[in-house]
């Protein structure tokens, strides 16, 4: 396997068991959609709707598997990710640089996190993701929302 599931200071999450070199899909997690009316009406009320990931006609998908185990990095996040709704399925992949044995296998969440942010950006603010920009090459937060 590419990645083992540890604890780590950001909680459970995903560590490269070995070198893995970018552009490496490192899993595809299968989905359960979850309607706009669906999660309006039930799941954000939920501590499941910390788990979502957003499709661009507002329905949700809730990644199974260990797609819910990708941490939150804003500073270098490392794997990317793609929302494929037609499939129910996510798509991680490493990203532009290679990911080292033993590092945490992280995703960017986006600049409003809910959450005190351990890597030192913000208090779960909308300052999270400060030093980001589109044009730094380590950059994730370029996300594909539909494939096809």
């Amino acid at each position: 396997p590419l990645y083992a599931i540890r604890d780590g200071p950001k909680g459970r999450g995903l560590f490269a068991t070995k070198s893995i070199p970018p552009g490496t899909v490192v899993h595809t997690a299968p989905c359960i959609l979850v309607s706009k009316a669906e999660y309006d009406n039930h799941m954000k009320h939920t501590i499941l709707e910390h788990y979502l990931f957003n499709c661009p006609d507002g329905d949700r998908l809730l990644a199974l598997g260990h797609g819910s185990l990708f941490n939150h990095d804003a500073k270098r996040p490392n794997v990317d990710y793609r929302v494929c709704k037609s499939r129910l399925e996510i798509e991680y992949r490493v990203g532009h640089r290679c990911v080292a044995e033993g590092d945490e296998l992280c995703i960017y969440y986006g600049n409003e996190v809910w959450f005190d942010d351990v890597d030192g950006r913000g208090d779960g603010g909308s300052d999270a993701a400060v030093g980001c920009s589109l044009d730094n090459e380590d950059y994730l937060g370029q996300i594909d929302l539909e494939c096809d």
